[in-house]
């Protein structure tokens, strides 16, 4: 059975003094546990709408999600930590949220590159270091379902890379499924097992499609095969 199942008929957004933007139209998935799936699309077209809905942060659509886990662990665009809290508070807040018990800060930091970083605020990390530590909080609830949405964006070159890395050793443990939110094929080919692609808006899905093995190495195998 999948760990959850998707089934959106259709998301529209009131605008002032205008008819409604439709954003999402007939979109369809299911999560399979332990799957890592990327959510491929022009920018603008309703992919992290898409992520609001499985998340249960955005209820107002139709159609709807069923066997949607407790535990998600989400990884904004913007790493929203707390700035007046260390690390460690920041990862110990969102496991008491959650209902568990303290977690082991030092391990999760320690697993994103971030060893000795535990009493430090937000405001002395860099990007890179604060994406990271965004990831470690994610981690923090033992998360049934991992959800990023564009973990990389505003990064430059070897912070992505390093991210990348990062969240790579995560998803080959092979415990969480993964939802992974980019407009980047080499992004998908890095992480993902399928990609789901969706049209410009209102987005619908268009194809979803098994990452070969040969795009981790070269992610121009992915481009040819969603391209066919």
């Amino acid at each position: 059975m999948p760990l959850l199942e998707l089934r959106i008929r259709r998301k529209a957004q009131p605008r002032a003094g205008g008819p409604a933007l439709e954003v999402l139209r007939d979109v369809a998935l299911d999560f399979p546990p332990g799957s890592v799936t990327a959510l491929l699309g022009p920018s603008g077209c309703g992919k992290t709408t898409l992520l609001r809905i499985l998340t249960g942060l955005d209820t107002a659509f139709e159609g709807e999600v069923r066997h949607r886990p407790r535990r998600i662990g989400m990884v904004f665009q913007e790493p929203r930590l707390l700035p007046w809290r260390s690390l460690a508070e920041n990862l110990r807040i969102v496991a008491a949220a959650a209902g568990l018990p303290p977690p082991p800060v030092e391990a999760l930091l320690a697993r994103v590159g971030l060893e000795g970083w535990a009493p430090r605020l937000p405001g002395e990390l860099s990007l890179g270091m604060a994406r990271r530590a965004a990831l470690a909080r994610a981690l923090a609830v033992r998360p049934e379902l991992l959800v990023l949405d564009e973990p990389f964006a505003s990064l430059d070159a070897a912070n992505a890379v390093r991210m990348r890395a990062v969240i790579a050793a995560v998803l080959a443990e092979g415990a969480t499924t993964a939802v992974l939110v980019t407009h980047a094929v080499e992004d998908a080919a890095a992480l993902a097992g399928r990609v789901a692609m969706l049209t410009p808006r209102p987005a619908t899905l268009s194809a979803l499609v098994a990452v070969p093995e040969a795009a981790r190495r070269e992610p121009a195998v992915l481009q040819s095969a969603l391209a066919g």
